[in-house]
Formats: structure tokens, C-alpha cells, sequence
């Protein structure tokens, strides 16, 4: 069934021609889909795809820099080569120093202005590969400003509603903003210890007393449960909590994430958990990753049970007959059901959690970097 999904999903992507470079709505993120299914195939066609992917990419990198954001701009696009260039795909030195200066000027004002968003403002300028050994002391001390101060609480305008609160999802808010910053060389330092722990403390004084659903709410500003996702709610948390722990040795805090996948573990109501379609973002595979993933990496059997049963939600999902390989997302905002080839909402990040159900190698789900989970 897998096999036959991922067949389906190759087939419509094979047909996109989207024009839009981004890594999470458009075509780099799908590059990472045609690499990862020639890692699996490892044939001459699907090789050909695949070079033919990034080649497109990397000719229009440098035609439009006016967006310079992770999710939809330039730094997305950079991301993107620097993985590749990581993985000796790219071996040469295809990035100019000018394109750094301008990201770095563009993180300083965002920051500056309290935008410190992942996805749509200046956090996101941590996440291609290098671009810590590129930044300048300004832009370091704004990155240190919240946890450096003597409030315990980080707080930041929100980018959607420019409600200034306590944002608890990896996608936005305060768990990103920890995994961001565990994932670069430059802040694994003892020194830094400290700094980790505050962000934890101050994320898990937001944990709900006598939880029935989930255990973090979404926000400070709104004591509700979250949805089982990817953009908010536990998994998210668990994930920084776990990666955290990881880069600082820290057993306490890895426990802290097992128990939170564990409680999640047990949820399984999809009307309850906010699960309409299957898209990484706040679908069934999105879930289905992340215990994938925790099963890999713990071997703790309750994550591979759940991974198996979010799989089967995901593959079940395939069941739209106007439908990109059967597949739809929904938008809430519009309440509409819309084709999406990307990886955020789409087939392709759908097609790159079914190829990490095909391989029992923990470093084959890498490109789950590029979302904040490793």
C-alpha cells in the first residue's frame, strides 16, 4: 500500500510546475522529495528528476530576493542548497557573501521589531546549515536579548494576530526558538546551558494541571488544549525538549519529551485532535513522522504502534477523486479543500514520511530538518 501511494505521489509531481522556489510551499521542498525517492530507488530516471529539480532551483536563486523569509523566501532556497551542499551533492562554493549580509541586515530589523517568528521573520535566519558563522554580534545579542533578560516569560508579537503573548508551537513560537538554537554549533557552548534551561522552564510553566487532552495549550493567552500537529501543540514541545536534551546530555529533559509522546501516544480521536486531512502540517502524517522518528531513535514500542496507526490514517486519507494521488488539504481559514503538491500541506512531505517508513535508518529522515525535528 505504501509502494502504491508513493507511485501515485511521484505521478502528480511529475506534472507540477509550480513557480514558486520556496522550501515549504514550492519547489525546493519538493527537491527534497525527489532526492530522498532516488535515495530509495536509486535508478537513472529517478536520479534524472531529481538533478533536474535542484538545477531548476539553483538557476532562479538569485532572480528574486525581495522575500527574504524562511518559509517562503530566500532563506528557504538557501537552506535548501546548503543541505545539499552538506551532502556533497553540491561541491562548490555557490553562495555569496552579499546574499549573508542581506539576510543578516533583514534578521537585526525583525528582531529588532519583536518579529522573531520562524517561519516569516527573524528566527528563521538560523536555519541554513552555516549562516551562524555568518552573523554578526548585533544580530547574536537580539537572539539573546529574550533570554538574557529578567523576564522569565519570551514573549514576542504574534505574526498573525500581533498579539503579544507566549507562543507554545515549534512553527512560531518559543519550542522553535529552542530548537533553532540547540541545532547550531555556535550555541552548544556550557556557558549556554543555562540559557536552555530558562526557555524549558519558562515553556513548561505553561504545562496544563490535570491535562484530559493535550498538555501544553497553543498560547499564554488562551489556556485550551492544542491540536495534535506539527504547527502546535505537544509534539512540537516534546521534540525541542528532546533535542535539547540530546545536545547537552541532559537525561532529564529527554525524559521529560518521552513522557509527552507517550501521553500523546493515547491520542487517537481525530475529530478531538483537530486531524482533517493528512499533510505534515496539522495532518496525519505529520504525526505519523514524528513517532516514526521516536521510534527510531528510543525503540520504545508504544511509538511504534502509534507511527503504524497514524500511517494507516494518512494512507486512508487518499480518498479525494479530484485529488493530487487521492489527496486534498483543508484551509480552515476558507473552509475549502485545495490540490497542494508542497511539502508543508501536500503530497510531497506526505511522500517523504512514506519513505521513512521504507528504511530503518534514523538519518534517512534528515530532511525533517528543514521543520525543526532534528
Amino acid at each position: 500500500m505504501i509502494n502504491e501511494v508513493l507511485n501515485n505521489i511521484k505521478n502528480e509531481l511529475l506534472k507540477n510546475n509550480g513557480s514558486s522556489n520556496s522550501i515549504l510551499s514550492g519547489n525546493s521542498g519538493i527537491c527534497l522529495f525527489w532526492y530522498h525517492y532516488n535515495l530509495y530507488k536509486k535508478n537513472e530516471d529517478s536520479f534524472g528528476v531529481f538533478q533536474n529539480s535542484l538545477e531548476e532551483v539553483f538557476d532562479s536563486f538569485n532572480l528574486n530576493q525581495e522575500i527574504l523569509t524562511y518559509s517562503n523566501g530566500t532563506i528557504g532556497v538557501l537552506f535548501l542548497l546548503e543541505f545539499f551542499k552538506k551532502k556533497g551533492v553540491i561541491d562548490s562554493e555557490i553562495i555569496e557573501q552579499d546574499i549573508y549580509d542581506e539576510i543578516n541586515k533583514y534578521a537585526v530589523y525583525e528582531l529588532d521589531n519583536n518579529n522573531y517568528d520562524i517561519l516569516h521573520g527573524g528566527l528563521g535566519t538560523l536555519m541554513p546549515t552555516n549562516l551562524a558563522n555568518k552573523t554578526d554580534k548585533k544580530l547574536v545579542d537580539l537572539l539573546f536579548k529574550k533570554i538574557n533578560s529578567n523576564d522569565n516569560l519570551f514573549l514576542w508579537n504574534d505574526f498573525f494576530t500581533e498579539q503579544i503573548h507566549f507562543n507554545l508551537g515549534l512553527a512560531h513560537g518559543n519550542p522553535g526558538y529552542l530548537a533553532i538554537l540547540v541545532q547550531n554549533k555556535f550555541f552548544l557552548t556550557p556557558s549556554n546551558f543555562k540559557k536552555v534551561e530558562k526557555i524549558i522552564k519558562s515553556i513548561k510553566s505553561f504545562k496544563i494541571e490535570n491535562a484530559t487532552l493535550s498538555l501544553y495549550p497553543n498560547y499564554s493567552s488562551n489556556q485550551n488544549s492544542s491540536r495534535l500537529g506539527w504547527c502546535y501543540g505537544d509534539l512540537g514541545i516534546a521534540s525541542a525538549f528532546w533535542q535539547a536534551g540530546k545536545a547537552f546530555n541532559e537525561d532529564a529533559w529527554q525524559q521529560e519529551s518521552i513522557d509527552i509522546m507517550l501521553h500523546s501516544a493515547k491520542r487517537k480521536n481525530l475529530t478531538e485532535n483537530g486531524v482533517l486531512d493528512a499533510g505534515i502540517c496539522h495532518g496525519a502524517a505529520g504525526i505519523a513522522h514524528f513517532f516514526n522518528r521516536f521510534y527510531k531513535e528510543t525503540g520504545i514500542k508504544e511509538f511504534d504502534e502509534a507511527r503504524w496507526y497514524w500511517l494507516d490514517e494518512t494512507l486512508k486519507m487518499a480518498k479525494h477523486n479530484d485529488g493530487l494521488a487521492g489527496y486534498k488539504s483543508w484551509h480552515g481559514d476558507n473552509k475549502e479543500w485545495i490540490n497542494d503538491y508542497s511539502l508543508l500541506e501536500g503530497i510531497a512531505g506526505i511522500g517523504l514520511v512514506l519513505l521513512g517508513f521504507l528504511t530503518d535508518d534514523v538519518e534517512d529522515l534528515d530532511w525533517d530538518r528543514c521543520l525543526l525535528l532534528s
